[in-house]
């Protein structure tokens, strides 16, 4: 079974790992200098294992940033940037299609890529971080996404200098409606909605999560804060470094476990532990 350690761009080491799974399959992901990405797949009954390459760059001033990646279905979404100059890059949003069920055609997958010029309200955060801070080296920006089941992908922006973290939101089916009625791509910004903004004093790459209607970060330190209240509420310290199990199907909630432990999927089903979003309902959020 699969058991590997997962690694990211050397500017960043990254605490907090994110992995896929199924009925059939885990996935777990790692960056490739600055053009590639190796999706890392193992059988959970069969203990057959795959790697296959996906083009996904990461270049220029944010090159720092560890990869940002979310499984829903069928789909493989990740966040492309592209260096235009020293100071701008250009965000994208990068889908590949991985079927939930028969056989992995590696070629079909790499075939599959499709590209969206979709982050737009991440190129305008990163436009106006370029203008203020002119430093190329020091990190002043992180984000993350996830998509829910109706297809709404929400996106979090830190601005670490600003100690500010926005949230947006917008259903990739919209994304698609403007690109058959051919709306500029620079108009399309305007069309996330801003969710709301919140402060914080994290100041390292983070994951974002969203569980029963309520919007989640743990920071590369294995912090878990609760978005409310325009501020990040800090509930409690989790072990790191950690790994945070998605089911892309969602058909269970989201669960984190040592990276070690990841290997053995019964393992997982036996010794995970649900983060505690569902405390909510006693009122202890």
């Amino acid at each position: 079974m699969l058991a590997l350690s997962i690694l990211f761009c050397p500017r960043s080491q990254a605490q907090v790992e994110k992995i896929f799974v199924d009925q059939n399959r885990l996935f777990r992901a790692e960056r490739i200098h600055g053009r590639w990405i190796t999706l890392h797949v193992a059988g959970k009954d069969t203990g057959d294992t795959a790697s296959i390459r996906l083009e996904v760059f990461n270049t220029g001033k944010y090159d720092y940033h560890p990869l940002v990646w979310h499984m829903v279905d069928s789909f493989l979404y990740a966040v492309e940037l592209r260096r235009a100059d020293d100071l701008f890059v250009r965000a994208s949003l990068i889908r590949y299609t991985i079927p939930l069920t028969g056989a992995l055609d590696l070629r079909s997958i790499s075939q599959s890529m499709t590209y969206f010029n979709y982050a737009q309200v991440l190129d305008k955060h990163l436009f106006a971080v370029s203008e203020r801070c002119r430093n190329p080296d020091k990190p002043v920006v992180y984000f993350d996404f996830t998509i829910d089941r109706e297809g709404v992908m929400t996106i979090a922006i830190l601005e670490t200098d600003q100690q500010l973290l926005y949230l947006y939101s917008k259903p990739i089916a919209l994304y698609e409606q403007e690109a058959a009625d051919k709306i500029p791509v620079f108009q399309r910004a305007g069309t996330w909605e801003a969710v709301d903004t919140f402060f914080t004093q994290i100041d390292t790459p983070f994951v974002l999560i969203r569980e029963n209607g309520r919007y989640y970060v743990i920071d590369n330190n294995g912090r878990l804060y609760a978005a409310k209240d325009k501020t990040l509420t800090e509930l409690k310290i989790l072990t790191s470094p950690l790994a945070l199990v998605f089911d892309r199907q969602f058909d269970r909630q989201v669960k984190y476990v040592a990276p070690g432990a990841v290997g053995n999927l019964k393992l997982v089903r036996k010794t995970s532990r649900r983060l505690p979003f569902r405390q909510q309902k006693r009122g202890r959020f």
